[in-house]
């Protein structure tokens, strides 16, 4: 137990100072209170503040929540879109597959009808230049037996097919009408002629030049008819053309240059221009003299163009009747017909033909060489029977001179009665008058 005596003596408070001391406590109170008071106001406000952080935190999190779900919606539709458009796309692609094979079906059924169309087409155009071909050979046999309406109709009838099937300006249709114009020509009907060989000469001109050789072909033919037709003037100029065009592509003396020359002055010399034909004429016959030695050295003499020069130029110089030139157009005429027979193994050819015509003619003024005059124009004629026919009017002419000759010269009258009536036997048969009286 404790002692008792040692505690401390209890002391009496005073009264002031438990007064004082209460005052204390009241303040201390007071202090608390009103530090739990602002306690309490602070948790209040950082409750509430937690609170609006709170609310805040959950509406962004509610803001986003939506915008996801938005999205999630919009990406669902934009699929769902996207499946309907592929749905639909690929209906659309099997109805179009559907049609383009419709389509495709119906291309290959028109190409197996076109292709068809086609074939008959081009069958029937090769049998049209097959007919065509036919009537042109047809045409050409025709001109060998001279026989040459025939042969006109022949050639028309091609010329139209191929026309028609090729066009007027290809070559082949070029061809047969270039055939026609000179059969044209030989039934001296030299205007068509010169119609028909102007549209070729236009369409070679065109194509392929003034020296080409189809092209100089067509300008010998065409000068012809011109000239024949009396067109002096217009186959003047075609020649002078030509002429230039194959002195440039192949020389002055070229044998090309040298034809044209020679048609040019026979040109001038069917216009008695015989001052401008003879220089001509000389020129050419002078290179073709020089050129007969080269071909004679080389081996590959040919005389015709050399024999025709010098019946060219015989020709103008029989037409001056003076002694002189007379005299060397006889010899130019021999010296030809030599050659040309010799050349020929002595055959009568066109070219040996116009020869002995023209002798003929030129030895008729003296009486004196009648004989060999006669025996010119006998031998004409046989000859003129075997290559053109006995109803052609070359040979029909040719034995008209020979009944002149014996009516006139030899006084032979019966043979030359005899001789005129045959000629007259076949001008009628030409003309389709031959009646039974007449046989």
């Amino acid at each position: 137990m404790p002692d008792s005596s040692l505690a401390p003596p209890e002391v009496m408070p005073d009264a002031n100072v438990a007064q004082g001391v209460s005052a204390r406590r009241l303040q201390m109170q007071n202090a608390r209170a009103a530090l739990k008071a602002v306690a309490q106001q602070d948790k209040a406000k950082a409750e509430s503040e937690g609170a609006t952080a709170g609310f805040a935190v959950r509406s962004d999190a509610a803001a986003k929540e939506e915008e996801m779900r938005k999205a999630k919606q919009a990406k669902e539709e934009q699929a769902k879109r996207g499946r309907e458009e592929a749905a639909a796309a690929q209906a659309a692609g099997r109805v179009g597959a559907a049609q383009k094979a419709e389509e495709a079906a119906r291309a290959k059924e028109a190409a197996r009808a076109g292709g068809a169309e086609q074939a008959a087409l081009e069958q029937e155009r090769a049998q049209k230049l097959k007919s065509a071909n036919a009537s042109f050979e047809a045409g050409r046999l025709m001109v060998k037996k001279v026989k040459y309406r025939e042969a006109e109709a022949a050639f028309r009838t091609a010329l139209q097919i191929r026309s028609e099937v090729l066009g007027k300006r290809h070559e082949e249709v070029l061809k047969v009408q270039t055939e026609l114009g000179e059969v044209c020509m030989r039934q001296d009907n030299h205007v068509e002629a010169a119609r028909l060989l102007h549209e070729v000469y236009e369409s070679y001109l065109a194509a392929k030049g003034q020296a080409d050789v189809m092209t100089l072909k067509v300008v010998h033919l065409l000068g012809n008819a011109l000239s024949a037709s009396a067109r002096y003037e217009e186959a003047e100029t075609l020649l002078k053309l030509t002429i230039d065009a194959c002195s440039l592509q192949y020389g002055p003396s070229a044998k090309n240059t040298l034809v044209f020359k020679t048609g040019l002055g026979l040109l001038f010399d069917k216009q008695d221009r015989l001052e401008d034909a003879e220089p001509l004429l000389r020129e050419a016959l002078a290179a073709r003299r020089r050129a007969a030695l080269v071909a004679v050295v080389s081996g590959t003499h040919d005389v015709n163009d050399l024999c025709a020069s010098m019946g060219s130029l015989a020709v103008v110089l029989q037409k001056r009747k003076q002694p002189g030139p007379l005299a060397e157009a006889e010899a130019l005429y021999r010296e030809a017909l030599e050659l040309t027979r010799k050349h020929d193994e002595g055959k009568e050819s066109r070219t040996s033909i116009g020869l002995m015509n023209n002798l003929a003619a030129l030895l008729k003024p003296e009486a004196s060489r009648s004989d060999e005059v006669e025996q010119l124009l006998r031998q004409c004629i046989k000859a003129e029977k075997e290559l053109y026919g006995p109803s052609n009017d070359a040979t029909l002419n040719t034995t008209e001179q020979l009944a002149s000759l014996l009516h006139h010269t030899r006084g032979l009258h019966a043979q030359a009665e005899e001789l005129l009536r045959d000629v007259l036997q076949e001008r009628r048969a030409a003309l389709g008058l031959m009646t039974s009286d007449d046989l």
